[in-house]
């Protein structure tokens, strides 16, 4: 509950102040709707921003393309058709982070395998790490079912690993060789996921506010759509997500999830 306190004094003859009244307004609705009109706000911000990217790649790709074309080097077809297809992906990606943010949704719960949904994961990305010079390999346990919806699941581990790619491909040094490591294994009752990375890593000005609202730490290039989903999914489900890191020494993100054998089975149904 959010409310607003007046408080007033109450004197005696004598201009004493013998108690103090306190008065309290309910304002939880006022202060629902003024979130809720920042968050649509910040979501237009940030889709205008992501977009104007996107418009340049693609704009970018047109133009070698077309001089692809007009010259008849395959070479440059094949280099424009390639940023072209990539901005196309990056835009269609956005557009569904921006639709799964913008909604209040209780996902469906259906019997999910991690450690299944992993190892998807890295083998769907293992040709963008290679590009990057990036080792990405996973350690995954087996471990009990969880209660979920399994695209969430497969959404939050494709932008975390996606993010340490990106994170290592940020790192100047050349000599350097880059690994991200996605762990699954269970600790009790809770199903943990680790997504480590030795890239650029998060100052901590930046990790305070790594799960607000539409905050990238990728500058131009980045909408901070993916780690907002990745919160998302993680508290929808009953889990949580932290993340450790240092500037210039990597970073790890954590998610704890529930096992199916800790949550009602009817529940979200």
């Amino acid at each position: 509950m959010n409310v607003m306190v007046y408080t007033s004094p109450i004197k005696d003859n004598s201009g004493n102040t013998v108690a103090v009244m306190e008065m309290l307004t309910d304002i939880t609705q006022v202060r629902k709707l003024q979130e809720e009109l920042a968050r649509v706000g910040k979501l237009v911000a940030s889709a205008a921003h992501g977009a104007k990217n996107v418009i340049d790649g693609l704009r970018g790709g047109v133009y070698v393309l077309n001089i692809g074309l007009r010259d008849g080097d395959q070479e440059s077809i094949d280099t424009g058709w390639d940023m072209v297809k990539r901005n196309v992906d990056r835009v269609s990606a956005m557009v569904m982070d921006m639709l799964y943010c913008a909604k209040e949704r209780t996902p469906r719960r259906l019997a999910v395998s991690v450690p299944e949904i992993a190892r998807e994961v890295i083998e769907l990305y293992s040709k963008r790490a290679k590009d990057r010079n990036v080792t990405l390999s996973g350690e995954i346990d087996d471990v009990e079912t969880i209660t979920a919806d399994p695209k969430d699941i497969h959404s939050m581990l494709a932008n975390l690993v996606t993010n340490a790619i990106d994170a290592c491909g940020e790192v100047e040094d050349t000599e350097r060789e880059f690994n991200v490591t996605l762990r699954v294994f269970q600790d009790d009752d809770k199903i943990i996921i680790e997504v480590e990375d030795n890239g650029i890593g998060i100052g901590d000005e930046a990790k305070k506010k790594l799960f607000n609202v539409f905050y990238s730490t990728k500058g131009a290039f980045g909408t901070g759509f993916g780690l907002l989903v990745s919160h998302k999914v993680a508290t929808e489900h009953g889990g949580e997500i932290s993340v450790s890191s240092e500037r210039n020494k990597g970073a790890k993100f954590i998610v704890k999830l529930p096992s199916s054998n800790t949550l009602d089975p009817e529940a979200g149904e």
